[in-house]
């Protein structure tokens, strides 16, 4: 919690407390290499699922041609799970 002060006009001080905000844990969505899945799909795939630009959709892609896998975001745990079921 922050404690935050103020004084008032009239010279009275108020208090204000504050929660600290605490983020969901993130969840990697990782794409793998196969052997049948050609490159303007997976490009398409990441554009429209991922919501990547062009140059991230195509650097991820080779990212996971040369590497065999690569990760494609990080999300909150039901977030990560629609993403996955879409792709």
């Amino acid at each position: 919690m922050t404690r935050v002060c103020f004084d008032d006009a009239d010279g009275s001080a108020l208090e204000i407390l504050r929660a600290k905000t605490v983020c969901p844990p993130g969840y990697v969505v990782v794409m793998h290499n196969d052997d049948f899945t050609p490159a303007p799909f997976v490009v398409a795939l990441l554009r429209s699922v991922f919501r990547m630009d062009e140059a991230a959709a195509v650097s991820t892609m080779l990212a996971v041609h040369s590497r065999g896998a690569a990760p494609c975001g990080t999300y909150p745990r039901d977030v990560a799970e629609t993403k996955l079921a879409a792709a």
